[in-house]
């Protein structure tokens, strides 16, 4: 999952610092590589031509260095604006703040979550997974997902949860599959509690409404994990393509509704755009 840090805003800034100085650091290096010491403004300054002629005899070492430099600012600034992803997360957490304010629970039963679409994933650990060298469980390798990018919050922020997104809807994993396949917001709410003395029926009936394989809510019942009663999934474009899902659940049956949904459109508009720079 994304994180951010004061220490990787210092850098970013420093980045770019870095980009235009070696620009310029290039130029003058060129500039020197072209002065001749039969220059008249040289011709009487030797202590000057010495600097310049040790700095001639050492160009190529010196164009490298800035050559790595720059390219290391570049691509470092690749990785995105932590302004952007800074101001991201506060949305999400106001986003919470707003959506679960009458829940009046601990913030990690309700969240907001965004997962990105990830294509041709090797090393993305499916729950079905038993053996370290097969990650991808009985899911096939290279597969696409949908993977945590960034949650709501202060707690929880170490999530495992991916959700199998292959090109046929009908195989998708998840309430957030179901909604990057249909390309629509999809909300299921009211499901029944997981427990450990939960009903087979009751298993069939969450895993039906959500698309959950009854074998990982199983798995929920023997560590003593409770899933969402309620869930809502909604699609998140980044300059104009489809770029992931805005997943909402909450552990009450109600915390999460079509109002969830209906009244933050604009607010999930605003996060792919924030994500064009994140």
């Amino acid at each position: 999952m994304k994180s951010f840090s004061q220490g990787r805003k210092k850098a970013y800034e420093v980045c770019e610092y870095i980009y235009l100085a070696g620009t310029g650091a290039a130029g003058l290096l060129g500039w020197i590589n072209g002065l001749d010491s039969k220059a008249r403004w040289l011709a009487t300054r030797p202590i000057l031509w010495s600097a310049i002629e040790y700095i001639q005899e050492r160009s190529v070492y010196l164009y490298i260095i800035i050559a790595l430099m720059v390219c290391f600012s570049f691509f470092y600034r690749r990785f995105g604006d932590p302004w952007a992803l800074e101001k991201i997360q506060f949305i999400l957490d106001e986003y919470q703040g707003k959506v679960f304010a009458a829940n009046n629970a601990p913030k990690d039963h309700d969240r907001v979550t965004i997962f990105k679409h990830q294509k041709n994933c090797l090393l993305a650990r499916h729950w079905s997974a038993s053996k370290w060298y097969m990650p991808w469980g009985d899911r096939p390798a290279f597969s696409n997902y949908l993977v945590p990018y960034l949650r709501s919050g202060h707690m929880s922020k170490k999530s495992s949860a991916i959700f199998y997104a292959p090109d046929g809807s009908d195989k998708a994993e998840g309430v957030a599959a179901m909604a990057w396949a249909r390309k629509q917001s999809v909300v299921v709410n009211d499901l029944p509690e997981i427990r450990s003395t939960t009903s087979k029926r009751d298993i069939d009936k969450y895993s039906k409404a959500t698309k959950c394989d009854k074998g990982l809510l199983e798995r929920y019942q023997k560590e003593g994990r409770q899933p969402p009663r309620s869930i809502a999934a909604i699609p998140i474009e980044r300059k104009g393509e489809l770029w992931g899902v805005v997943v909402l659940d909450s552990r009450s049956p109600l915390g999460v509704t079509n109002h969830s949904v209906e009244n933050y459109t604009l607010t999930v508009a605003l996060i792919g755009h924030l994500l064009e720079k994140a």
